[in-house]
């Protein structure tokens, strides 16, 4: 099954707001729990995690504002820092601010299988 329209095109504008691996860390923390909403701090620490990997890895990424190193970043930054790929991508995913979780919207999810989701990774 394709992917949902809205969906395939979060990627077509390039833009340094870390929407791409918000996307993974958010299908990680789907997976691992097995739920349509996760916890949005989890979500935040798979996103850290993945660039202070690739960075530990010497592989290029793009640095967190004002610092050389992603372990460096403080929370209230990461915060700042991924309120953007949220913002950028509120049509298909919302954020829960009461019990603080992240999901894709209903709609969206309803179309999302696993077939689905390996297709957006």
């Amino acid at each position: 099954m394709p992917l949902p329209e809205s969906v395939t095109q979060i990627f077509k504008r390039k833009q340094k707001s870390y929407k791409m691996v918000l996307i993974l860390s958010l299908i990680e923390e789907l997976r691992a729990f097995h739920q349509e909403r996760v916890s949005y701090d989890h979500v935040k620490q798979r996103f850290l995690n993945y660039f202070i990997a690739e960075q530990d890895s010497g592989n290029r990424v793009d640095l967190p504002p004002g610092r050389e190193l992603w372990s460096d970043a403080p929370k209230s930054q990461l915060k700042d820092i991924i309120n953007s790929p949220v913002n950028a991508l509120s049509h298909i995913l919302f954020v829960n601010s009461e019990d603080n979780t992240i999901g894709f919207h209903s709609q969206i999810q309803r179309q999302l299988g696993e077939e689905e989701l390996s297709q957006l990774e």
